[in-house]
């Protein structure tokens, strides 16, 4: 009965289970069969914006000996994050811009700033 009102919340809250890998199981009760008692009663839900951000996660089920639920892992690389797809634009120099007194204001500044010079030759090497 608790089952069902947990999945009519998670439906409520336009929420889902993000599914697992490894065991199914999360929590024990480390008895010794035939007293051996294990379920799945951890879970990590998300909203469809997570999905859409992260459509390759899962969570991993991992063992620890310290406690008797295991460990809920989601592993966030930026290969799971899913990039949008836009195509670079190549930046392209005008030589009108050089006659602009608002291009020599910006270069004066720019080259006389002492941060604005370093982040230059930061992003220019």
């Amino acid at each position: 009965m608790a089952n069902k009102y947990f999945r009519e919340c998670l439906r409520d809250c336009d929420m889902t289970d993000i599914g697992y890998k490894g065991d199914i199981f999360t929590w024990s009760n480390h008895r010794e069969t035939p007293h051996t008692v294990r379920a799945r009663l951890d879970r990590a839900c998300c909203s469809p914006k997570w999905t859409c951000l992260f459509p390759f996660d899962k969570v991993m089920h991992e063992a620890v000996a310290c406690s008797d639920h295991a460990l809920l892992c989601i592993n966030l690389s930026q290969n799971s994050i899913k990039q949008p797809n836009r195509k670079r634009r190549q930046f392209r120099f005008e030589v009108a811009w050089t006659s602009s007194l608002e291009c020599a204001d910006v270069d004066h500044h720019t080259w006389n700033s002492p941060k604005a010079s370093i982040e230059i030759i930061y992003y220019g090497s």
